[in-house]
């Protein structure tokens, strides 16, 4: 089985970490020929990999797992607390968990110049 390791402590992003090693997989034949579909251990379970050419580059493709969504009731104070902004900042609708394999605290901000200030 071949694994790709990723460097926390390196200056190299670990998207391009990880891109570089299936890069010189697939150059040195470590990624058998012909074989396009690989499994992935993720927080999600085991998800497909499918590896394709699109206009001449090799792209490897992941499904993800269906979303998740869940109602989370915080107050408005304690998320505009969270950002730096005031109750009246955010938009009136209550914010979720979501999540794909990891959890986020999705909610609605009326305009994003004031997250930039």
């Amino acid at each position: 089985m071949t694994h790709v390791s990723i460097n926390r402590n390196s200056d190299t992003p670990i998207y391009l970490q990880i891109k570089n090693q299936i890069r010189d997989m697939i150059i040195s034949g470590k990624l058998p020929a012909g074989k396009n579909i690989f499994y992935q251990e993720t927080k999600a379970g085991v998800l497909s990999v499918e590896l394709s050419n699109i206009n001449n580059e090799k792209v490897f493709i992941m499904i993800q797992t269906l979303p998740k969504f869940e109602v989370f009731d915080p107050s408005k104070s304690e998320i505009a607390g969270l950002i730096g902004l005031d109750e009246d900042n955010l938009i009136d609708l209550p914010a979720m968990r979501v999540s794909t394999g990891i959890w986020w605290l999705v909610f609605g901000v009326k305009t994003l110049d004031k997250l930039m200030t």
